[in-house]
Formats: structure tokens, C-alpha cells, sequence
């Protein structure tokens, strides 16, 4: 699985958490955050421009 996937993935599940109407686990805005990151340097080289 690319990296951007990956961080689709996690992106989306915390998206889904707030769809419903709460919070999303500190767990799931801490896998978000490092996913962001770590992967800050393969989506610039793919051309994706990440915004939060």
C-alpha cells in the first residue's frame, strides 16, 4: 500500500468520527498527524499538496 494511501485511509477515518457527530479518539487525530508528516515528503514528490 502507497504511502499516500495509507494516509487517505487515516484521513478518512477521522473524517467519518466527526460525519457522526463526535470527536474522533486522540488516537486517530495522533495517526493523522503522523502520517501527515511522515509522508509530507513523498506527497510533495508526487505533486500532492496536503491541507488541514
Amino acid at each position: 500500500m502507497s504511502l499516500v494511501t495509507q494516509l487517505f485511509k487515516r484521513w478518512n477515518r477521522y473524517v467519518h468520527s466527526m460525519a457522526m457527530g463526535g470527536k474522533p479518539a486522540q488516537a486517530s487525530q495522533d495517526a493523522v498527524r503522523d502520517a501527515v508528516f511522515a509522508n509530507a515528503g513523498a506527497c510533495t514528490a508526487a505533486g500532492v499538496t496536503l491541507r488541514l
